[in-house]
């Protein structure tokens, strides 16, 4: 009976080795991988540190891999703590139906041109993104995202909009006559 049970022992003790050399062993696989993944990133990440759009490398399940620095600095955000989370952890969550659609359609090999998505920073700065998108088929990498402030130009561009369209009713709704006249032409000859 002693000799059983150190034997039980013994081999319960030589499977909980097995096991731990097992999931060390996973562990060093997962570190390796790991690091292929980074590395096959840091090729992007020297070029796009460059570009003056903001840049992210996506995942398939749409967490970012990689965001560069002119992103990092129209989002106000530390890059570092994005990694890793969901690409709509960066609009603050505005605009994410058409973040979301933008990314189907990635997700089934379109590009995608110029969507306006809404954004709001850790700040509470409110910003409307142009964005586009293509599928990445590149390691882990499934899309490249890039992305540029337009809030400006779309403030004046409703500014106008909103101008021309009460002048055009103040001139459909007056009673008196209307006359124009374009002063960069010269006056006819007589």
């Amino acid at each position: 009976a002693t000799v059983g049970h150190a034997t039980a022992v013994a081999l319960r003790n030589a499977h909980l080795l097995e096991s731990v050399r097992g999931e060390s062993e996973r562990e060093k696989s997962a570190r390796l991988v790991a690091e292929q993944k980074a590395a096959e990133l840091q090729r992007y990440q020297a070029f796009f540190a460059h570009v003056s759009e903001g840049i992210a490398i996506l995942d398939g399940t749409g967490r970012v891999l990689l965001l560069n620095p002119a992103g990092a600095a129209m989002l106000e955000v530390d890059p570092a703590q994005l990694q890793g989370r969901h690409v709509e952890d960066l609009t603050g969550a505005l605009g994410a139906e058409a973040l979301t659609a933008l990314l189907c359609a990635v997700a089934r090999g379109e590009v995608q041109r110029d969507v306006d998505v809404q954004a709001r920073t850790p700040f509470s700065r409110l910003l409307t993104l142009s964005v586009s998108g293509a599928p990445l088929r590149e390691g882990d990498a499934a899309a490249i995202l890039s992305f540029r402030d337009v809030t400006e130009p779309r403030r004046i561009e409703n500014e106008l909009r909103r101008t021309k369209e009460f002048l055009e009713k103040l001139v459909d709704n007056t009673v008196d006559a209307v006359v124009a006249m374009d002063h960069s032409r010269s006056p006819p000859s007589s």
